[in-house]
Formats: structure tokens, sequence, C-alpha cells
């Protein structure tokens, strides 16, 4: 996880801890925009969990223009976002059924593959939000 510039380290029970070795951390990375982090703060094990499924979701599995994905954990109410350097992103929210978030955003995403996107948002499993509509 990155956090103000630092690498974090976060263990299955969302405990975080730094690095010895700025080199060591792992291929998948989560970007937490919510403030400072400490070590030895704890992180909801089940946001780290679905962060982390993001986080390898590989480019242009969604759709072609869906590349150079990073997970961001947001303050505001978006939540979880995916976002790509194509300039679009998805919106989930809480881990809260993200399974039916996620088959939602894939099905929307695959009936949809050229259209232009500023966001698709999930964060209900009701209804799906796209910008611009």
């Amino acid at each position: 996880m990155a956090a103000n510039g630092l690498e974090w380290f976060i263990d299955a029970e969302g405990v975080l801890f730094p690095s010895a070795d700025p080199n060591a951390a792992p291929q998948l990375r989560v970007t937490d925009g919510r403030g400072p982090k400490t070590a030895g703060e704890r992180l909801d094990p089940a946001l780290v969990q679905v962060a982390l499924r993001l986080a390898a979701i590989a480019p242009g599995e969604l759709r072609a223009d869906a590349t150079a994905p990073n997970v961001v954990m947001t303050a505001g109410a978006n939540g979880l976002v995916l976002r790509f350097v194509s300039g679009w992103e998805i919106r989930f929210g809480g881990p809260e059924a993200f399974d039916e978030k996620l088959r939602l955003a894939r099905n929307y995403l695959r009936d949809n593959p050229q259209r232009r996107l500023d966001y698709v948002d999930v964060r209900s499993a009701d209804r799906i939000v796209v910008s611009p509509p």
C-alpha cells in the first residue's frame, strides 16, 4: 500500500508495517488517499482483501482502454475506486457485495466496449450510474 508517499505492507488482519527494504514491496499495490498512516495501524481486513482483488485485475481485462489500473481507497463516498490511465474509473464503495458489484461492472463494460466514460459507479448493487449519461 502507498500512503503519503510511503510504502507499507499489510498483513491478513489489515495491520500496517513498514519495510526495511524499499524494493521488497509486492507487485499488488493499493493507494490509500484517506490520510497519513502509522505502523501498527489496522485497516478493515475486508476492505484490504477487496482492494487486493481489484489490484490483481490485469490491464485490459475489463475492456481495451482499461489500462494501467490503480486501486485507490478514497476518503469520500466513492470508497474503493479502480482508476485507469485512460482517464476513467469504476467506483465500488465499500467491500460489501463486492462480487455482485464487480459482476455488474464487468457486464456493463462488456456490453459497452467503446462508450466514452468518466466513471462507472456500482456502489449500489441495485443500480449502475454512468457518466456521461
